[in-house]
């Protein structure tokens, strides 16, 4: 019987996972495992970690197939042209590839008029197809969805042909990218859209910020929109001379709609966290606040699978820094059930995070996605990802950054659970595509790690301790609700190819053992020990070696000739300067 790694448990405690042999054409992992894949025998190995299968067992008939397999579960893209682009969403399609849109600037500097992109990719991250989305103005896509004919809804704001100012635009496409049809929603002042379903009805809900409908300060904007592109009814929320915005609305399993967003118009402090639900005719069911002393504000809502709710944001309100992430449980009737922030261990006032997504995993527990203002530590934002046991409890916290760098997700719904159960994120990431100062261009990244947080290379991912605090929000319960009549009329955007750039920013670590470097004959090479591998290396090189799940086992220096590096028993992956292989300790 063969071990596998020892894997670290959420508790500290190790949890053994067996590899046994049980015939040359079949081979099975005992324990939890997440990814299965066919040999070319006709059996199947099943794995948490495939190159503890290839490594220990050496089949080369299924060694071209598992690699394919592995390598197709991770990926970090860094996406962008010479100008700017920002990522606002993410879907995952009916085909296990993706969707993702924002606003691209190509011709930046001197251009300034940003466009709506919305990219295809395939399911290892490639580039499936593009489009820009040209007025003559500034345009931005907030929210997407895939539609039953297997096109895509696009939901944002344009400049371009607006009533006045800025107005609500939603644009439905075909399944290549190309326009069926595109309108325009508002009135004589700024309507933005900021979230949007899909109903059951085969419409869709809208929601966002107007100050077309109100007085100088601005109103929650939610519409029901025909599958046509048709108006159905519009609603108005808030308080005159309060700023008041809704940042996510979502179906319910009522038929009805849940949105939520900031209330300066009710509460306690001097921003409140509202919740609205809505029955399907736009009507108010309830609504509810939470908040503290001070400014608290979510981005994000989900139903869960008991018919309650979790949304995330951000709270100044309490912890030590001047924002934490923000984390409310909700029972089906709108009442707390429970209410948390999170914040990095050991900070000060001169940190700041804020949530932008929450999903509901597999497990029951959630991930929690946003950024991270760190201070002092050589980071400008940083990706924050959090996920929390179903009690709202820390199960694990990443980072994932450049140093100097601004790599911040800024939008609403960032993060997927994929299909296999792994997790794709994407958010703004500077110096990838085009390389300059910090705070300049952007672009963005796509990231795909597994269902603990992990990535088979350093890739810029490391731990980031959190500490959770209990929160005790106050709450009340306002009334509001008024209608509105937007104009609505069709646009006709220009369709172009923004050529987009797609670079592995990270590729995930793989090859044999004794790996070579660059060259037709070998300048290193590692060779089995028993507690141990033995490098022999041509000179001085930084080296680090990772389990086969992504934690760094070994930091150090290889000096000219051999060295002795003790690790328990396991499959590792290694990279020494620019040199890269997998080492197994018996």
């Amino acid at each position: 019987m063969l071990r596998a790694p020892v894997k670290e448990t959420p508790s500290g405690q190790p949890a053994k996972e067996t590899l046994a042999r049980e015939s040359h054409s079949r081979l099975y992992l005992a324990g939890p495992s997440s990814l299965t894949a066919k040999t070319t025998q006709g059996g199947f190995v099943m794995y948490r970690y495939a190159i503890a299968v290839l490594g220990l067992v050496g089949l080369s008939s299924a060694h071209a197939e598992l690699t394919g397999a592995l390598l197709s579960q991770f990926f970090a893209k860094g996406i962008g042209t010479s100008g700017e682009e920002r990522v606002r969403c993410m879907i995952q399609t009916t085909d296990q590839g993706f969707v993702l849109g924002g606003y691209t600037m190509p011709d930046y500097p001197p251009a300034t008029d940003e466009d709506v992109f919305v990219i295809k990719l395939n399911p290892d991250g490639s580039l499936a197809w593009e489009k820009q989305y040209v007025g003559a103005d500034h345009e931005c896509a907030y929210s997407v969805i895939q539609t039953p004919d297997g096109g895509f809804a696009v939901a944002g704001y344009t400049w371009s042909f607006g009533a006045d100012s800025s107005d609500v635009l939603l644009m439905k496409l075909n399944p290549d990218g190309s326009v069926a049809w595109a309108r325009r929603y508002g009135g004589a002042s700024y309507d933005y859209a900021w979230s949007m379903t899909r109903t059951t009805d085969g419409g869709f809900a809208l929601a966002g910020v107007t100050t077309s409908f109100t007085d100088v300060t601005s109103d929650w904007l939610v519409l029901k929109v025909n599958s046509d592109g048709s108006l159905a009814w519009t609603r108005t929320f808030g308080r005159t001379g309060y700023a008041d915005e809704a940042h996510s609305i979502i179906q319910t399993s009522d038929g009805g709609l849940a949105v939520v967003g900031r209330a300066d118009s009710w509460g306690a402090g001097n921003a409140d966290v509202l919740v609205l639900k809505l029955n399907a005719d736009g009507s108010l069911a309830w609504a509810r606040t939470f908040g503290g002393t001070n400014a608290d504000e979510a981005y994000s809502i989900i139903q869960t699978s008991d018919g309650g709710y979790a949304i995330t944001g951000y709270t100044d309100s309490w912890g030590v820094a001047t924002g934490s992430y923000f984390v409310l449980k909700l029972n089906p009737n709108g009442s707390l059930a429970w209410a948390k922030a999170y914040e990095g261990l050991g900070v000060n006032d001169s940190y700041y995070f804020v949530a932008y997504s929450i999903i509901q995993t597999s497990d029951g527990g959630y991930l929690v996605t946003g950024d991270g203002f760190l201070f002092g530590t050589g980071y400008h934002y940083q990706w924050i990802i959090l996920k929390l046991n179903p009690d709202g409890s820390i199960a694990w916290s990443r980072m994932f950054g450049k140093a100097g760098d601004m790599d911040a997700m800024y939008h609403i719904k960032s993060t997927i659970q994929t299909s296999d159960g792994y997790y794709a994120l994407s958010g703004r990431s500077d110096n990838w595509i085009t390389p300059g100062p910090p705070w300049s261009w952007g672009d963005f990244v796509v990231l795909k790690m597994d269902g603990d947080g992990n990535y088979p290379l350093p890739c810029f991912l490391e731990p980031y301790p959190m500490v959770e605090i209990t929160a005790s929000p106050g709450t009340s319960s306002p009334s509001t609700g008024a209608t509105c009549s937007p104009s609505s009329a069709s646009v006709s955007p220009t369709i172009r190819t923004p050529g987009f750039t797609v670079i592995d920013i990270c590729e995930p670590l793989y090859g044999d053992v004794g790996e070579t470097g660059p060259g037709p004959q070998p300048v290193i090479t590692c060779s089995p020990l028993s507690g141990g591998v033995l490098f022999n290396s041509p000179g001085s090189l930084p080296i680090k070696i990772y389990s086969s799940g992504g934690r760094l086992a070994y930091s150090g220096e290889l000096m000219k000739g051999e060295n002795r590096i003790l690790l328990e028993t396991g499959v590792y992956l290694w990279q020494a300067g620019t040199h890269k292989g997998k080492a197994i300790v018996k």
